[in-house]
């Protein structure tokens, strides 16, 4: 006998804190009884995505980025070699709210990407060692300590899949975009950090725009183009915006729309496109 595929599966791009926004996605899904059965990840969204693979509920979520200020989730270290950040204290974070260090023990069926920088290949994690997956998927090149598994070094899965789409593609019925680079025009150019971002992404978005031909529904809300990946004092305006975008996604499938993918970007272009 056949296993009955979820109806439903989601993945959750990277982005830093923009990627919160993923949090206010699943809570808004949720709120509709739209339960993911199957998740990938890639940088926070690998965060995002095992904290629910494991159970923890968005307000949970919600409450420990609110707790937990950039100062204090990262702890700053100058070697040599590596990034200057060091990612400590996100480990611990994980092995406080997830009980066991193992991918077998979720809910949830979990795929994680990362960056293999010996072999130059992105590689998905879905068996065995949850943290270092995570670690591994979550260290932005320069800024973050790269993670060595297995004599081999990785890097932030956004390098090679920022959208982690094929692990989920024939393991359920209709695939969700939450994707937090809005990558069209209008983005201030003000600083060497934007500039810098921008390249980043811009680099990654031929990869992205390749994930999303093989979704059904595309969370991409521009609102988040106005944060940059360190903002993570506006925590719950990022929230609110992936939750509001998750809320545009349900009133379109109800709505009965019939293309494929569907893109919600904003409530304002919805309504452009519906007059």
């Amino acid at each position: 006998m056949a296993l009955k595929l979820p109806e439903f599966g989601i993945a959750l791009s990277g982005g830093g804190a923009r990627g919160l926004a993923h949090i206010g996605v699943l809570a808004a899904l949720q709120k509709h009884r739209i339960n993911p059965g199957v998740v990938s990840g890639s940088s926070m969204g690998a965060v995002v995505g095992a904290l629910y693979a494991a159970g923890v509920s968005t307000d949970k979520m919600l409450e420990i980025a609110r707790n937990r200020k950039i100062k204090s989730l990262f702890e700053w270290t100058f070697h040599f070699h590596g990034g200057m950040l060091s990612l400590k204290i996100l480990q611990e974070v994980l092995e406080k709210y997830i009980p066991e260090d193992s991918f077998e023990s979720l809910k949830k069926k979990l795929f994680i990407s990362a960056s293999n920088i010996s072999t130059g290949r992105e590689e998905v994690f879905s068996e065995g060692q949850l943290f270092r997956a995570v670690l591994a998927s979550s260290s932005i090149p320069i800024v973050f300590e790269p993670q060595v598994i297995d004599g081999q070094t990785y890097i932030d899965g956004g390098l090679f899949s920022d959208l982690p789409v094929d692990p989920l593609v024939g393991r359920c019925r209709k695939i969700i975009a939450s994707h937090v680079n809005y990558n069209g025009p209008g983005t201030e150019l003000n600083s060497m950090r934007a500039v810098a971002e921008r390249v980043y992404k811009l680099a990654i978005y031929q990869n992205v725009q390749k994930s999303f031909s093989k979704c059904d529904y595309i969370i991409e809300p521009p609102e988040l183009r106005e944060h940059g990946i360190f903002d993570f004092k506006h925590i719950d305006r990022l929230y609110e915006i992936g939750y509001e975008g998750a809320e545009d996604l349900i009133r379109r499938i109800k709505d009965k729309a019939r293309e494929k993918p569907v893109i919600i970007r904003s409530l304002k272009t919805i309504k452009e496109q519906t007059t």
